[in-house]
């Protein structure tokens, strides 16, 4: 793991943007011939709903090189879909390592943790994305959709708490 020249925080080296503050990664080292090939049929089967040959794929990635950021993002999507929520819930914590400043991860982080009824760590986990999601540089193209989907998805976790706590007879 590498530190951003700027700020400081951590930066894989297949990153050409830290993504705390955007400074372009002076040690980036573009990802091998390999690793896209494996990306591109694993998003192949993803999209076709193979989501178990996707996953063989994406943790191939790994025999080339470990630290493939997309490989753990594609993984965390992958998992919940053959009901590997735990294996999900691994994966999100090691791509967090590689890039902490992720709206991304969190956000899939909060997801997981509702399926696994998680409560705590469903808002703490939305709500950090709804913070990161400003200063993530790895969603500027799409940061203002993004921002509504998680903020979506925390509204959501309220009613659904809400809900619950009906259900049990718990005072709020």
């Amino acid at each position: 793991m590498l530190k951003c020249v700027r700020c400081g925080g951590d930066v894989s080296r297949h990153h050409q943007v830290c993504s705390y503050c955007g400074t372009h990664n002076p040690d980036y080292y573009p990802p091998e011939r390999k690793v896209n090939l494996l990306l591109e049929k694993g998003l192949e089967a993803f999209e076709n709903s193979h989501f178990a040959e996707a996953v063989d794929y994406f943790v191939k990635i790994f025999e080339v090189d470990p630290d493939v950021f997309e490989a753990f993002i594609y993984l965390a999507g992958g998992y919940p879909r053959l009901r590997y929520t735990e294996e999900a819930t691994k994966t999100t914590e090691k791509a967090q390592k590689i890039r902490p400043g992720s709206a991304l991860i969190n956000s899939y982080r909060g997801i997981l943790y509702k399926q696994m009824g998680r409560k705590a760590e469903v808002r703490a986990n939305l709500e950090k994305a709804v913070e990161l999601v400003k200063t993530d540089a790895t969603v500027d193209d799409y940061r203002k959709e993004f921002k509504k989907t998680i903020e979506k998805a925390l509204a959501e976790y309220k009613r659904w708490k809400l809900f619950q706590e009906m259900e049990n007879n718990t005072v709020i």
